[in-house]
């Protein structure tokens, strides 16, 4: 059972955590390679919604990057993750 079967009422950001969405960031780079984003207003319009990402994490790291976020996953998410 997936993460957002198992916990229908909780965000997304309760579940995964900012370290996942640390490691979309990180691909990020990838994925807008493979649009059509043109040079120009549309760059600028990116990069101003990322900065302002950044700073969000930044001024919240407190609430999104920190233990008390995560816990021991169970043997059964593990054989799970596993095998997909």
């Amino acid at each position: 059972m997936s993460a957002r079967k198992a916990h229908p009422t909780r965000r997304p950001s309760e579940i995964y955590g900012g370290a996942h969405l640390v490691r979309l960031l990180a691909r990020l780079d990838g994925y807008l390679n493979k649009t059509s984003i043109q040079k120009g207003s549309d760059v600028e319009l990116v990069e101003a919604g990322l900065e302002g990402l950044v700073t969000f994490l930044e001024t919240s790291s407190g609430k999104y990057f920190t233990s008390r976020n995560y816990f021991e996953a169970d043997e059964n998410y593990l054989k799970s993750a596993s095998s997909s």
